[in-house]
């Protein structure tokens, strides 16, 4: 009975850790935001990809809660896609500035808190150094994984992204000049297939 209330435990402290930072993708096609409507946990990432390759279009915040950051970024070949960290809870109202008289609008509703918990057997570790320009990315990961990391600013806008691999289990280590970088707070976000891992550093 006690190793079933630790596996219950155990799985419940999983499924918390996993699914506490999810990325939720809208796709910019034919003249529409899909999903044009859904509901996302404050502490998410939504992030929206150019799926059309003809028009531009954008991403453009025209209501956002209090304390929320804006946001305006392009949607095209040069720019497929733009991540938004969600930080506070509420209604988010954007549009495609293009296309605004076509009713190509979207709408996403935030709620709860992020969650502090922890897995108990993390899978994924995750520590960040500055030296000098340099940014160093170090993990490990406890199975192969698609690793995706990313620079944000402090508003949850994506500054940077690092070539996308696939990695068998071990421990790695990836280095970023950030020589063209302005001083301030970024956020290092690595994702490894459902698990998100964040830490915030400072240039200066």
């Amino acid at each position: 009975m006690a190793k079933q209330y630790l596996f219950i435990f155990s799985f419940l402290i999983f499924l918390v850790s996993t699914t506490h930072a999810t990325i939720i993708v809208v796709n910019a096609e034919d003249f529409k935001f899909e999903p044009s409507n859904f509901t996302i946990q404050v502490g998410d990432t939504v992030k929206w990809i150019w799926d059309d390759s003809g028009a531009d279009h954008t991403t453009t915040s025209l209501s956002v809660p209090a304390g929320a950051a804006t946001w305006d970024s392009p949607l095209n070949a040069s720019s497929p896609s733009f991540s938004y960290i969600v930080t506070q809870p509420g209604i988010y109202d954007y549009k495609c500035t293009p296309h605004e008289d076509m009713n190509r609008t979207g709408t996403f509703t935030a709620v709860g808190e992020p969650t502090t918990i922890e897995s108990i057997d993390e899978t994924v570790t995750l520590q960040v150094q500055t030296i000098g320009y340099d940014i160093r990315i170090t993990y490990s990961l406890q199975e192969p994984a698609l690793v995706n990391i990313s620079i944000l600013d402090v508003a949850g806008r994506l500054v940077e992204s690092l070539p996308t691999v696939i990695q068998i289990a071990g421990n790695y280590s990836r280095t970023y000049n950030a020589s063209d970088l302005s001083k301030g707070i970024y956020i290092i976000q690595l994702q490894a297939e459902n698990i998100i891992l964040t830490k915030k550093i400072s240039l200066e």
